[in-house]
């Protein structure tokens, strides 16, 4: 018997509670890491290794998350930090 998409299996309470902790706790990397840069972080070469851990981090929590960690926070941390150096060099 061919199974269709209707048939798949719903998640239990369990499973979306433990990926609602896990989007809670990736959140929460996310903006300390913003933060750090933000107010922190005063090289380039801090701020690539930050963003380094910051992505080993992320995936231990989902280990198939790589490629959109590159994709969507790397470009927003590196945004983060020039538009912060941008400021500093400004005043």
């Amino acid at each position: 018997m061919t199974r269709g998409p209707s048939d798949h299996r719903r998640p239990d309470l369990g499973e979306l509670l433990e990926e609602e902790f896990k989007l809670k706790r990736l959140q929460r990397i996310v903006d300390q890491t913003a933060a750090e840069l933000r107010w922190k972080t005063e090289t380039e070469a801090g701020a690539g290794d930050l963003i380094g851990e910051t992505r080993r981090r992320v995936l231990e929590i989902f280990p198939d998350g790589g490629e959109l960690f590159d994709r969507i926070y790397r470009p927003r941390f590196e945004r983060i930090f020039r538009e912060r150096r941008h400021q500093h060099t400004n005043f």
